[in-house]
């Protein structure tokens, strides 16, 4: 509030003070085209002779669910002073869906669990996301380190 903002403020306030849109002119060399993209059409801009190619977007396909978190490789660590019952990790899928299901070590993870939040505890993993038929979609290997040391 007390830095850049207010000069920000302040110059855009006397820029547009007067209530008239002052964009520049649009260069002779660019030209504005439709496009449809996933079913939408809006208008953008293009260099002269690049529009006809960028207006013939395909639909986008449906995305297959992916692992998001943890990456492949990544190594996590348990934090030593708080109680390893308050730790958990979430499992995350982009995008998101019902009737995935989270595989741990090539078990099933417990039903309570199958929300995607899992208690680490220190080790090596492998962790698989399949759909609802059991097959896998996607499957990554990480680490797990730390903890509390007794």
């Amino acid at each position: 509030v007390t830095g850049a903002a207010p000069i920000w403020l302040a110059v855009m306030n006397y820029l547009n003070g007067d209530g008239v849109e002052n964009a520049p002119p649009m260069p002779s060399n660019v030209v504005r085209a439709s496009v449809r993209s996933n079913e939408i059409l809006h208008d953008e801009l293009f260099l002269v002779g690049t529009e006809s190619a960028a207006t013939q977007h395909k639909p986008a396909r449906a995305q297959q669910p992916r692992i998001a978190y943890p990456r492949d490789g990544e190594v996590l660590s348990l934090d030593p002073d708080i109680p390893s019952a308050n730790q958990r990790v979430i499992f995350t899928a982009e995008p998101a869906g019902k009737n995935l299901q989270w595989r741990l070590l090539n078990k099933n993870i417990p039903q309570p669990i199958a929300n995607g939040r899992w208690q680490p505890q220190a080790g090596r993993y492998r962790l698989a996301l399949a759909n609802g038929r059991g097959d896998v979609l996607d499957e990554v290997g990480f680490e797990v380190r730390g903890g509390r040391q007794n």
